[in-house]
C-alpha cells in the first residue's frame, strides 16, 4: 500500500551544492536565522506566548540519549496495552502485571509503566508531546543505531560520518561552542573538525572545563576563596601568566603535531585552532560554579539518593546548560538500558528513574526564564528530542531473564514546535514495525513506500527547528520524504 503524498512530504529541490560525504554546507548564523524558525519569531510557542513585536528568542535544542536500547512494553508504543495478551510477548509481561496509562488530557498518547510518575501528572501532560512509534531499523548493533536514530542518515562503511541533531544545528551557526555534550560521547562525523564542541562525562568536569585554568588558583568549582581579594593586582597578575603559559603551551604543541601532519588534516584541523583561540569568550562569561550540580540539585533529580555521577543528574545538568546560555544545543545521555539479563529487576526500574528526573526536569523549565527573553521561559523556547537506539526483543533470554536488539525504535518530541498529543507510527501485536499512513491516522501494510525510518523523522526535525538548508546540505537526505503532523504549523 503506498503512503499517501499528503502523510508525507517530500522536501522542495534545492540547488544548493551539496557537500562531502557527511559533513553539512558552509552556513553562515545570518543564513540560519534567515531560514529558520528563528526568523518566525513566536511562531513556534505555546499558545499565549505570543509576543508581538518582540525580538524572537533562540530556539533550544535538547537531545536526551537514552543509552542501549529502551523496552517499548515499559515505554510509549501505542500497542502497548496489548503486549501482555499478545503471543509474541513473553509471559513474564504478564507476572509483572505491568499497567499502562494514558497520558492527562491527551487519550491518544498511552505509557507503560516506566513512564509513569506517581503522584504526578507526568512530564508529558505538561508540555506539547509527540510519540513516534514502530521506526524501522535496518541495523540493530549499537553504534549504528545510535547514530542513525541520532542522524537519520545509515552508513555502513563510517560509523562515524554522520552527527546527532545539534552537532548539525551548531555546525550551521558556525559558532563556538557549537554543541555541548554531557555524558558518554555523542556522534559528531565530521562537524567535530569544523565546529567543536565541548564535551564533558559529568556537569562537574564541565564546570572545570568552563572555569579555565585559573581555576587551579581560584580554589575548587571556580569560587574565589572567603580570604582572597580578586582586585589584588599581584593575584591577577599571576592570573594572567598563568593563562598566557598554558596557552602558551597548548599552541606550542599544536605546532609540533600540526606541522608533522600532511597538507589534508592540516587543512581541517584549521577550525579547531580558530576555535582554540575563542575559548577566551567561554572563560570570559564567568561560568565556572554555575555548572556544578548542588546537593539539593542532586536530591531533587535522584531522590532515592544513589551514587553520586548517575544518570539523573546528566538531566539536571541539562537545565543548568541551557540557562548558562553556552550554547543552544545540547546532548545528554542517559543509560544504559542495554538489559541482556535480569530485564525486570534492572530495565524497568532504571525506566522508571528516567521518568522522575524527565518530570523534575519539566518543572524546572517551565520555571525558568530564557536567558535572553525573561518574558519566556526555557520550555517556550526549547525543543526535547528523546530516543533509544532500538528497543528491546518481545521474548526473554530463557538462561538470563534479558532481552536482545529488535529492529524497531521509537521517539519522544516535546515542547516547543510539537504537535501536542501527535502519535505517528506504530507496531502489531507481534512487536513489528508497521507502515503508517497519517491521512487515515492509522497503522498500515509494511512496505518499502510505508516505512518510517530515521531518516524521516530527522529530516522533519530539522526542517522545523531551523536546519532545512542542512537537509538539503547533505546528499543522503535528497528526497527523503518529511513526516507530517508531528509540528505545529509555521504558518
Amino acid at each position: 500500500m503506498a503512503l499517501k503524498s499528503s502523510g508525507f512530504r517530500r522536501p522542495a529541490s534545492s540547488a544548493h551544492n551539496h557537500a562531502p560525504r557527511g559533513r553539512s554546507t558552509s552556513l553562515t548564523r545570518r543564513d540560519l536565522l534567515r531560514l529558520s524558525a528563528l526568523g518566525a519569531g513566536a511562531a513556534f510557542l505555546p499558545a499565549g506566548r505570543s509576543r508581538a513585536g518582540a525580538a524572537p528568542a533562540p530556539h533550544r535544542f535538547l537531545q536526551i540519549n537514552l543509552e542501549g536500547g529502551w523496552d517499548s512494553a515499559f515505554a510509549c508504543d501505542p500497542v502497548v496495552g496489548s503486549k501482555a495478551a499478545s503471543a509474541a510477548y513473553d509471559a513474564a509481561y504478564q507476572s509483572a502485571q505491568c499497567p499502562t496509562q494514558v497520558v492527562d488530557g491527551k487519550p491518544t498518547l498511552q505509557i507503560g509503566p516506566g513512564l509513569i510518575v506517581p503522584d504526578s501528572a507526568g512530564p508529558f501532560a505538561r508540555l506539547p508531546t509527540a510519540f513516534v512509534n514502530g521506526i524501522f531499523m535496518e541495523v540493530s548493533g549499537h553504534d549504528f543505531a545510535a547514530q542513525y536514530m541520532s542522524s537519520g542518515i545509515l552508513s555502513l562503511t563510517n560509523t562515524r560520518d554522520y552527527p546527532a541533531i545539534p552537532a548539525l544545528l551548531g555546525e550551521a551557526t558556525r559558532s563556538f561552542p557549537s554543541h555541548i555534550v554531557l555524558g558518554t560521547a555523542a556522534p559528531l562525523g565530521n562537524t567535530r573538525l569544523t565546529s567543536p564542541p565541548l564535551q564533558a562525562f559529568s556537569s562537574d568536569a564541565l564546570n572545570t572545563m568552563v572555569s579555565g585554568p585559573t581555576s587551579v588558583l581560584i580554589g575548587p568549582g571556580g569560587a574565589f576563596p572567603d580570604s582572597f581579594d580578586p582586585n589584588d593586582p599581584a593575584r591577577a597578575a599571576a592570573f594572567d601568566q598563568l593563562v598566557g603559559d598554558a596557552h602558551g603551551l597548548i599552541d606550542g604543541l599544536d605546532d609540533l603535531v600540526v606541522g608533522r601532519l600532511p597538507a589534508t588534516y592540516q587543512n581541517e584541523l584549521k577550525a579547531w585552532r580558530e576555535s582554540s583561540a575563542k575559548i577566551e569568550e567561554v572563560y570570559a562569561k564567568k561560568l565556572g560554579g554555575s555548572l556544578s550540580l548542588s546537593d539539593a540539585d542532586r536530591a531533587r533529580y535522584n531522590p532515592e539518593g544513589a551514587a553520586s555521577n548517575g544518570p539523573e543528574e546528566n538531566l539536571a545538568a541539562a537545565l543548568l546548560l541551557l540557562k548558562s546560555n553556552l550554547s543552544p544545543y545540547v546532548t545528554v545521555t542517559f543509560g544504559s538500558f542495554d538489559s541482556h539479563s535480569d530485564q525486570l529487576a534492572v530495565h524497568l526500574p532504571l525506566m522508571q528513574r528516567f521518568a522522575r528526573a524527565l518530570d523534575v526536569l519539566v518543572t524546572d523549565l517551565l520555571a525558568t526564564d530564557d536567558p535572553t527573553s525573561p518574558d519566556l521561559k526555557l520550555a517556550d523556547t526549547t525543543t526535547i528530542y528523546i530516543t533509544s537506539e532500538f528497543v528491546r526483543t518481545p521474548v526473554f533470554t530463557l538462561a538470563t531473564g534479558g532481552t536482545e536488539h529488535w529492529p524497531s525504535a521509537s521517539a519522544i518530541l516535546m515542547g516547543r514546535g510539537i504537535q501536542d498529543g501527535a502519535l505517528i507510527g506504530a507496531t502489531g501485536d507481534n512487536a513489528e514495525a508497521l507502515g503508517w499512513d497519517p491521512d487515515l491516522v492509522q497503522p498500515v501494510a509494511f512496505s518499502e513506500s510505508t516505512q518510517l525510518l530515521p531518516d524521516n523523522l530527522i529530516a522533519t526535525i530539522l526542517a522545523n527547528i531551523g536546519g532545512e538548508a542542512v537537509v538539503d546540505g547533505i546528499p543522503e537526505f535528497d528526497g527523503v520524504k518529511r513526516l507530517s503532523g508531528l509540528f505545529v504549523s509555521k504558518g
